[in-house]
This record gives structure tokens, C-alpha cells and sequence, in this order.
């Protein structure tokens, strides 16, 4: 069972059959997932095959309202782990990745044809729950929260809204908007390292920023040997580097760091929760090493600042 879905690996012994094995997801029992699971048969049926970026093959999709989906089984590829990072070079392929899937639909206008796909994120809403959600996050997590961080969850509330309408301004384009390390596999093919980015369930359109933040706070781990602004200014050079795309590293910097905030922001309400508080073995493992993390991630990117006194 994953966190929204159930899921199962189905394989047979006939040796005529290719391929042997494939995945089958369907909603969570109660049906409180139904709508996540639709959105991403619609992905898979209108724009995995040219989405820009390796997806798992989608062997059928329910046809009445695309509850079950049966797609290719990525068994033989290396799973991200959050708990561990990854290397630089997978670090470099994943980034490179997630460009292919942004220059592809940057400022597309057949985004907002899609019914099925939702402009990203609600920031009110977000901000209003904090001050119900940080007091079990604080008591949960202050032995490893710095006083930094401490601060800036602290001071965040309603009021500054208004610092993350620059994400709505920002250029649009299709994504995956779940991008941690976890939903990334990685396989060797010709002398590269191909990523498969799975788990479409929240696919939605919005600002670019928005993967790259998740995918660098999950991947980059204090064990990593690879240094984040690299990484950042990797993405950001390949990205400028297509054809029709204006994006100045100014804009991109302020608009990435905004994004990271956004992503605090979700950290603090999502362990916050009454759902986390049953978390247990490697769900509440990776919650401390991610909070943890995140007291790097505030430093080093001068989130603080972006918070009026």
C-alpha cells in the first residue's frame, strides 16, 4: 500500500508472455483517492507519449473512469531513496530529467484545454492551516529543528500570501508536482543514466520551480556528495539553452527560493498532520532526516529573507 493508492505486482511463469510481471494501482479503500487516480490514467492517456520525459508504459486504464491502472514494472531499475540521496550523476540526469518535461510544455497554450488538470497549489489554504498544524509539528520535531527554521515556521501566516503570487506570474508548464527522490528510478542505458518519473497522480500545470524545489530538498541529503547550487544553476543553463525560452537566472533564483518556501510550507502542515502522527518505521525515519535537512536548506538559500519583518 502506498500513501494514496494500493498497489500490487502481478506475474505469471509463462515464458511466452512479455512482459512478465506488471503493476497494478488502485484507489485507497473509501474512495478518497478516486479522483488522483482518474487524473493520472489521463495523463497517461493524453500526454505520456510526449511528455517530454521517461513515464512507466500504461498497459490499460479502467475505460469507465480510469480507477485501476496496470503499467510496466520498473523492477530492474535502481529506486531513488530519500533516506540516502543520490550520487551526483544520477543528481545531474534527474535535473536534465525534469528539463525535458518543462521545455516541452513551457507556456503551452494545450495545458488549459485539459479539464482534468489543475492549476498547482493553493497558498491561502496552506497558510491557514499552519497555526493548527505547527504546535504537533514543533513538539514532534523541535530537537531537531534549528532556530532558524524554528523562526521562519513560526512567523509565517496569512498575511504573506502576497510573497508567493510571484509563482502564480510565473511562466506555466505540465508538472509532476510530487517529485521527490522516491517516485524516480534510474536505470543504465548506453553509457547514460535514464530516469523514469513515476507516480503521475498530481500531475497539474504551473511554475517550473515547483519540481526542481522538491526534487532538491529530497535528493540532497547531508551524506551527498554533490553540492546544491550546482545543481540549480545545471537546470537553469539547460533550460535556457532551448529554443523560445526566456527565463533570466535573476527571475528563476527568487522564483526557485519562493517555490522552497512553498515546499516548507507543505513540510510543516504535512507533519503536522493527524495523519503523521500514526506514522511509524520508515515513514517517521524519513521525517526526521527531512526536517533535519531542511535546517541546510533555510541557510543556505536565505529563505528567512523572503518572510517581511
Amino acid at each position: 500500500t502506498g500513501f494514496s493508492s494500493e498497489i500490487f505486482r502481478l506475474s505469471w511463469n509463462d515464458s511466452a508472455q512479455s512482459p512478465a510481471s506488471c503493476i497494478v494501482k488502485l484507489p485507497l479503500p473509501g474512495g478518497s483517492q478516486t479522483e488522483k487516480i482518474c487524473r493520472e490514467a489521463a495523463f497517461y492517456a493524453c500526454l505520456a507519449p510526449q511528455a517530454g520525459i521517461s513515464v512507466p508504459r500504461c498497459y490499460s486504464a479502467a475505460e469507465e473512469k480510469g480507477e485501476i491502472l496496470v503499467l510496466e514494472d520498473l523492477k530492474d531499475c535502481r529506486f531513488g531513496d530519500e533516506s540516502q540521496g543520490c550520487s551526483l550523476r544520477e543528481a545531474e540526469a534527474a535535473v536534465d530529467a525534469l528539463t525535458g518535461l518543462h521545455a516541452r510544455w513551457w507556456n503551452h497554450p494545450q495545458l488549459c484545454a485539459y479539464q482534468w488538470l489543475p492549476r498547482y497549489g493553493n497558498v491561502l489554504r496552506q497558510l491557514e492551516k499552519l497555526p493548527q498544524r505547527r504546535e504537533t509539528f514543533f513538539r514532534n520535531y523541535g530537537k531537531v529543528l534549528q532556530h532558524e527554521s524554528l523562526e521562519l515556521a513560526g512567523a509565517l501566516n496569512t498575511r504573506h500570501e502576497s510573497v508567493f503570487h510571484r509563482l502564480q506570474q510565473a511562466p506555466e508548464t505540465l508538472l509532476h508536482t510530487d517529485s521527490h527522490l522516491d517516485n524516480l528510478a534510474f536505470r543504465d542505458v548506453e553509457g547514460r543514466v535514464e530516469v523514469i518519473l513515476f507516480d503521475w497522480q498530481n500531475v497539474s500545470r504551473g511554475p517550473a520551480v515547483v519540481d526542481l524545489a522538491l526534487f532538491l530538498v529530497s535528493a540532497s541529503t547531508q551524506s551527498c556528495d554533490w553540492e546544491q547550487t550546482a545543481i540549480v544553476k545545471r537546470y537553469h543553463a539547460s533550460l535556457s539553452s532551448q529554443g523560445g525560452i526566456d527565463y533570466s537566472f535573476d527571475q528563476f533564483d527568487i522564483d526557485f527560493r519562493i517555490a522552497l518556501l512553498r515546499w516548507w510550507i507543505g513540510t510543516v502542515n504535512g507533519f503536522g498532520s493527524p495523519a503523521a502522527q500514526l506514522w511509524s518505521g520508515r515513514q517517521a525515519e524519513l521525517a526526521q532526516r527531512s526536517v533535519s535537512h531542511w535546517n541546510d536548506v533555510i541557510r543556505k538559500f536565505q529563505l528567512r529573507e523572503l518572510i517581511p519583518q
